[in-house]
Protein backbone atom coordinates (compact mmCIF):
# COMPACT_ATOMS: atom_id res chain seq x y z
CA UNK A 1 0.00 0.00 0.00
CA UNK A 2 1.30 3.09 -1.11
CA UNK A 3 2.15 6.00 1.57
CA UNK A 4 1.42 9.50 1.84
CA UNK A 5 4.57 10.48 -0.18
CA UNK A 6 3.72 7.48 -3.55
CA UNK A 7 6.40 4.75 -1.79
CA UNK A 8 5.44 1.67 -1.67
CA UNK A 9 7.18 -0.23 1.38
CA UNK A 10 8.66 -3.72 0.17
CA UNK A 11 9.71 -6.95 1.79
CA UNK A 12 13.23 -6.49 1.67
CA UNK A 13 15.95 -4.34 0.67
CA UNK A 14 14.23 -1.92 -1.84
CA UNK A 15 11.51 0.68 -1.83
CA UNK A 16 9.10 1.28 -4.76
CA UNK A 17 8.07 4.96 -6.20
CA UNK A 18 6.44 5.93 -8.81
CA UNK A 19 8.25 7.86 -11.91
CA UNK A 20 6.02 11.06 -11.93
CA UNK A 21 6.53 11.17 -15.88
CA UNK A 22 4.94 8.12 -17.38
CA UNK A 23 4.10 6.37 -13.94
CA UNK A 24 6.46 3.48 -14.12
CA UNK A 25 7.72 2.38 -11.37
CA UNK A 26 11.01 2.96 -9.81
CA UNK A 27 13.04 0.84 -7.54
CA UNK A 28 15.01 2.23 -4.45
CA UNK A 29 17.93 0.15 -2.44
CA UNK A 30 17.64 1.05 1.24
CA UNK A 31 20.65 -0.69 2.17
CA UNK A 32 23.58 1.36 3.75
CA UNK A 33 25.90 3.11 1.22
CA UNK A 34 23.71 3.16 -1.94
CA UNK A 35 22.79 6.09 -3.44
CA UNK A 36 19.30 7.30 -4.97
CA UNK A 37 19.25 5.71 -8.68
CA UNK A 38 20.88 8.56 -11.27
CA UNK A 39 17.62 10.22 -12.56
CA UNK A 40 15.49 9.73 -9.16
CA UNK A 41 12.75 10.52 -8.60
CA UNK A 42 12.30 9.77 -12.80
CA UNK A 43 12.90 6.45 -14.10
CA UNK A 44 15.27 7.88 -17.04
CA UNK A 45 16.88 10.98 -18.40
CA UNK A 46 14.04 11.11 -20.92
CA UNK A 47 11.08 11.37 -18.24
CA UNK A 48 13.12 13.73 -16.45
CA UNK A 49 13.96 15.90 -19.37
CA UNK A 50 10.16 15.58 -20.39
CA UNK A 51 9.05 17.16 -17.03
CA UNK A 52 12.07 19.75 -17.19
CA UNK A 53 10.23 20.73 -20.74
CA UNK A 54 7.31 21.44 -19.29
CA UNK A 55 8.67 23.75 -16.76
CA UNK A 56 10.17 25.91 -19.68
CA UNK A 57 7.20 26.05 -21.38
CA UNK A 58 5.17 27.22 -18.20
CA UNK A 59 2.86 23.91 -17.98
CA UNK A 60 2.85 24.13 -14.53
CA UNK A 61 1.45 26.95 -12.99
CA UNK A 62 0.35 27.74 -9.18
CA UNK A 63 -3.43 29.08 -9.30
CA UNK A 64 -3.74 32.77 -8.25
CA UNK A 65 -6.16 35.40 -7.79
CA UNK A 66 -7.76 36.41 -10.35
CA UNK A 67 -8.70 40.27 -11.00
CA UNK A 68 -6.82 43.07 -9.82
CA UNK A 69 -3.61 41.20 -9.36
CA UNK A 70 -1.36 41.70 -11.90
CA UNK A 71 2.28 42.08 -12.66
CA UNK A 72 1.86 46.00 -13.60
CA UNK A 73 0.35 46.26 -9.83
CA UNK A 74 3.28 44.32 -8.53
CA UNK A 75 6.05 46.27 -10.10
CA UNK A 76 7.04 47.71 -6.41
CA UNK A 77 5.74 51.69 -7.83
CA UNK A 78 3.74 53.36 -5.14
CA UNK A 79 0.32 53.83 -6.49
CA UNK A 80 -0.66 57.57 -7.84
CA UNK A 81 -2.71 59.57 -5.19
CA UNK A 82 -6.37 60.82 -6.85
CA UNK A 83 -8.65 63.11 -5.23
CA UNK A 84 -7.15 67.16 -3.83
CA UNK A 85 -4.12 67.00 -1.33
CA UNK A 86 -4.43 70.60 -0.21
CA UNK A 87 -0.59 71.86 1.05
Amino acid sequence: MPDRDGMKNDQGNTMGFTCPTCKRPVRVSRQEGEGLPRFFPFCSERCKLVDLGAWFNADYRIAGKSGGDTEASLDGDPPVASGNDAD
